[in-house]
């Protein structure tokens, strides 16, 4: 079961990859205007795509921890419950 849930998030993220954005134009402009060696491509291209990947992991990271905040009740930073998603702020501000 593991193998057929880890093919399908290779093929679901190469699939992604090849949608618009990525670097990709930005590495075909670079490439046509440089006349650029295939390595020099390849290793440009590899390093994007490990920036985009370390960039999207962090995202992922602050957005499971804030959900496990708001799903346990913990205060955020502001001393506030995560759980109520600021809603108790706003009936009270609403009130006053």
């Amino acid at each position: 079961m593991n193998l057929i849930a880890e093919l399908t998030a290779f093929f679901l993220g190469a699939l992604h990859a090849l949608e618009p954005g990525h670097g990709k134009s930005a590495i075909a402009a670079y490439a046509v205007g440089y006349r650029s060696s295939l390595r020099h491509i390849l290793v440009l291209g590899l390093t994007t795509a490990f920036a985009h990947t370390i960039s999207d992991n962090a995202r992922q990271v602050r957005h499971f921890r804030a959900a496990r905040r708001r799903v346990s009740g913990e205060k955020n930073r502001f001393g506030e419950k995560s759980a109520s998603g600021g809603g108790e702020k706003r009936q009270r501000i609403a009130q006053q």
